[in-house]
């Protein structure tokens, strides 16, 4: 059980700090422990028993984290959903789920279905991503998994409990399994930073000289607005810089690096269906990088190998179980060969001197501030405006934009339109009102022509 990997420091007698949340409270590892207590005897009184599938619907906080991982000790399935969702993003996850109960609002619980769906049994989890149909996907995560690339990044990064790690990502983003498990697992303190911290980087700046992590994880946005607005310098600097996500641009990469320059970097890849399955480390060299950085090579729990178009498949130890109540989406996911699965990431790589590179995608999934964002999803729920009658989004420059025909619209009103039924790292840029969209000789919406529009 994946849980008893982590456990080790979570005692009774551990007054070692754990946790530090967003207002610096700290809390000791007994802390933590009591409170896992407390809340095992309460999912108990409520019926939420092994193999029960909860989502977990509030903000990062010391007693959010509790629950995530009074979850993991009693074998309870959760789905961490973003304390921020729109109510119609959440209706759709609570359906497709089928979850049997909900946690949130000061974390009631409000029960949702009585019948246990038949997970595999080493199921942990289940995070939701953008979904190519309209409606978010979930992805199953296992304990093997989760238990695989802790050990690994433990090993690897040499996480010890004198460390300190940045805990930036939200719970539902895969990014954050890092933080958790690895700091959990060698007695570590993490740092919690919510949703209102982490979009003040002129507080988060302030905040991280007086906490001094030694371990940062996030994407290379995240980097970037801390270069300016968190007054990064020289006085503090990180033993390790990771980055994952998105491509980190040379030019704000050499300049984090300059910041930093005591600092060990590497930059991870891999799709929430795999978490991290490649890795780089970067030269320590000063002289300044004049490429983009590769994505390395295989972890070792992780198998990879390109497609005849040049597509990467993975395979190992991390790969998701599936998705969940999508049988149909899971099978077009994945690929056998010698009676093996792999998946199918979509992602285009070349391989040079023995180290992949990152080119492209060969569908309209994107990556945005390090989320994958399917366009369409965002098509569909623009189709639920009543004034736009067709629609088409593409993305440029690190912008999304939609395209549309019907009746115009204020940008305000759609943005906030948008804001009710889409996360926010999914909210378009810009919208731009047009009498017709370009179609090709299929009758299709022509995407490529649509550049010309912005």
């Amino acid at each position: 059980m994946f849980y008893s990997s982590i456990n080790h420091h979570i005692n009774p007698t551990n007054n070692n700090i754990a946790i530090y949340d967003s207002e610096l409270n700290a809390f000791s590892y007994a802390q933590l422990h009591q409170k896992i207590t407390e809340i095992e005897t309460v999912f108990k009184q409520n019926n939420l028993t092994k193999s029960s599938l909860v989502i977990l619907h509030f903000d990062k906080s010391f007693e959010g984290l509790a629950h995530l991982l009074c979850c993991i000790k009693m074998e309870i399935i959760y789905i961490p959903v973003d304390a921020n969702t729109p109510e119609n993003r959440l209706e759709k996850i609570k359906k497709s789920s089928n979850a049997n109960a909900i946690v949130s609002n000061q974390f009631s619980i409000q029960h949702l279905n009585k019948e246990k769906q038949n997970l595999p049994n080493n199921a942990c989890c289940v995070l939701y991503t953008s979904g190519s149909t309209g409606n978010p996907k979930g992805v199953i995560i296992s304990q093997k998994s989760l238990a695989s690339f802790t050990e690994w990044c433990s090993t690897e990064f040499n996480i010890t409990s004198t460390d300190t790690l940045t805990n930036y990502a939200p719970f539902h983003f895969d990014l954050s399994t890092f933080d958790i498990f690895s700091g959990l697992c060698n007695g570590a303190k993490i740092w919690l930073i919510n949703n209102t911290l982490a979009g003040n980087f002129r507080l988060l700046g302030e905040q991280l000289k007086k906490i001094k992590p030694s371990v940062w994880y996030a994407t290379p946005t995240v980097y970037k607005l801390l270069m300016q607005y968190g007054n990064l310098n020289a006085d503090y600097q990180p033993r390790l810089s990771l980055f994952a996500g998105e491509i980190f641009d040379v030019k704000s990469l050499n300049q984090l690096r300059k910041t930093w320059n005591n600092t060990t970097f590497y930059n991870l890849y891999g799709p929430t269906e795999t978490n991290v399955c490649t890795f780089y480390k970067l030269p320590s060299s000063d002289e300044p990088l004049t490429q983009m950085q590769p994505i390395g090579i295989s972890c070792p729990y992780a198998k990879t190998k390109l497609s005849d178009k040049n597509e990467l498949l993975i395979a190992g130890e991390s790969l998701m179980l599936g998705y969940l109540n999508e049988p149909n989406l899971t099978a077009e996911k994945f690929t056998t060969i010698n009676d093996e699965k792999w998946l199918k990431s979509g992602d285009i790589v070349e391989i040079i001197d023995n180290l992949m590179y990152y080119r492209s995608r060969n569908d309209r999934m994107i990556k945005k501030n390090g989320f994958r964002i399917e366009l369409a999803e965002i098509e569909n729920e623009m189709l639920n405006h009543p004034n736009i009658k067709q629609v088409a989004c593409i993305f440029n420059q690190q912008k999304i934009t939609v395209l549309y025909i019907g009746n115009k619209t204020s940008n305000i009103a759609l943005k906030t339109f948008c804001k009710q039924q889409l996360l926010a790292y999914m909210i378009p840029d810009s919208f731009i009102f047009l009498n017709e969209l370009p179609v090709n000789s299929n009758g299709k919406i022509d995407y490529a022509q649509l550049i010309q529009y912005l």
